[in-house]
């Protein structure tokens, strides 16, 4: 039987803080929680009956959250110990940046101006096992340039099968704020940026949506819905 591929709503969020899109994250992966939990009620016991109407709302649909986080923030994962951090936390705060402790994987990273932070809310009982791809293990997560330079972080958490948290693609960012930790841990390789290895100007605007269509193509998605940040409404169904 054919699947049908999900759909998924895209949020261009533009400059948030970190603390209110974390809460957005935590609001929509427990939407999807209670979907799937009703759903599987359903299928035992009210075959016939749809989660939507069961819970008396639109069921909630994957989402793509983007941000650059304003003020800068460095988040803390489950791994993370003092040590980390080459500067004390005062100084950090001192020059306008914050420090949260996060249910993410890995340890301390930075997000601000010029990085891209995507975080996917999936359900990922929605999607096939295997998208045709190769890939291969590193001991070093993230993604690399020649092995050596880290230009995109990975961390995350699943629950129920509902992602949160996710990725960081360096754009255009002021790479001095890596000077203050130990960046995933890793202390033999520097961060870079798309600015840096292409040796020219490079904005989010630019990179955005050449990444949202990577995302696509990986996740086998007909189309991203696009919404406003503001927008808490579902489309029916994926643009053909």
């Amino acid at each position: 039987m054919h699947r049908a591929k999900p759909t998924i709503v895209v949020r261009q969020l533009g400059r948030q803080p970190y603390l209110p899109t974390l809460h957005m994250q935590q609001t929509l992966a427990h939407s999807l929680k209670l979907t799937e939990a009703a759903r599987d009620t359903l299928s035992t016991h009210h075959p016939t009956t749809t989660a939507s109407a069961a819970l008396g709302q639109p069921t909630p649909q994957d989402t793509l959250l983007l941000v650059e986080h304003d003020p800068p923030v460095y988040t803390v994962g489950r791994q993370n110990t003092e040590e980390d951090f080459l500067l004390p936390i005062h100084t950090l705060e001192e020059r306008g940046c914050q420090v949260v402790k996060t249910g993410r994987g890995g340890a301390v990273t930075w997000h601000g101006p010029g990085q891209i932070v995507g975080y996917p809310i999936l359900n990922l009982n929605r999607y096939t096992p295997s998208f045709g791809l190769k890939s291969h293990t590193t001991s070093d997560v993230g993604v690399w340039i020649d092995g050596q330079r880290k230009i995109a972080a990975i961390g995350i958490a699943v629950s129920r099968w509902v992602t949160m948290h996710g990725f960081a693609l360096n754009v255009c960012p002021d790479l001095a704020h890596y000077d203050a930790i130990i960046p995933c841990r890793i202390r033999d390789k520097e961060v870079t940026s798309l600015a840096k290895e292409l040796n020219r100007q490079v904005s989010v605007e630019e990179v955005t949506p050449v990444l949202l269509e990577s995302f696509r193509q990986v996740f086998g998605n007909e189309w991203c819905s696009l919404s406003s940040p503001n927008d808490t409404t579902y489309p029916e169904k994926s643009r053909q």
